[in-house]
């Protein structure tokens, strides 16, 4: 950006800082629609996860409810006198779903938690890029040189060249002591 002839320091420090404010603005709004981008996506992935955890917390409760209730029957058949391998194996396999459903649980959780860590990286990057911007255009509104330029003779451009000539009378007399001069129009 180049100072204009007859332009103050003053009102050239705030066009430049109107320009580089302009500039700062339009890289931090690129910057911010990338990252809104990836933050969507991501947000999409939580949502999902969130659901699916949902689901599978409904699904453990169940499996544990079943399961209670088959280890329930294998402990009132057995003091019944009732001697079921059947209902010992259905109570095993319950527990085997109940601890199978309570580690997608915990799996899901897990997915959420490295999702939701996962927006906040990316909303810090943004934070820290958005800083560095800013300080990139403070900085060059810092670095102000200023160079002299000498015109040249091809620099110089000539609009309008004219001759003019105004007749006139060139009077000369003498008052006494003195002689004096003046000039009369002759139009």
């Amino acid at each position: 950006v180049y100072s204009h002839p007859g332009e103050t320091e003053r009102d050239f420090r705030m066009r430049l800082s109107q320009v580089a404010r302009e500039k700062r603005d339009e890289e931090v709004d690129n910057l911010t629609d990338k990252y809104e981008k990836s933050v969507r996506k991501v947000e999409n992935k939580l949502r999902r996860a969130e659901a699916s955890l949902v689901k599978k917390k409904a699904k453990a409760g169940a499996h544990k409810k079943e399961m209670a209730v088959s280890v329930g029957e294998s402990v009132l058949g057995m003091f019944m006198g009732r001697r079921s391998t059947r209902t010992a194996s259905k109570a095993m396999t319950k527990y085997r779903q109940s601890k199978m459903a309570g580690m997608e649980v915990d799996e899901a959780e897990e997915t959420v938690e490295i999702l939701q860590d996962e927006i906040k990286g990316l909303e810090q990057e943004l934070k820290e890029e958005t800083e560095a911007i800013t300080k990139q255009w403070d900085e060059v509104l810092e670095k102000i040189e200023e160079v002299p330029i000498k015109p040249r003779k091809n620099d110089v451009q000539v609009d309008v060249f004219a001759l003019a000539w105004v007749p006139h009378w060139h009077i000369a007399y003498k008052d006494g002591k003195a002689s004096h001069t003046e000039l009369v129009a002759a139009y």
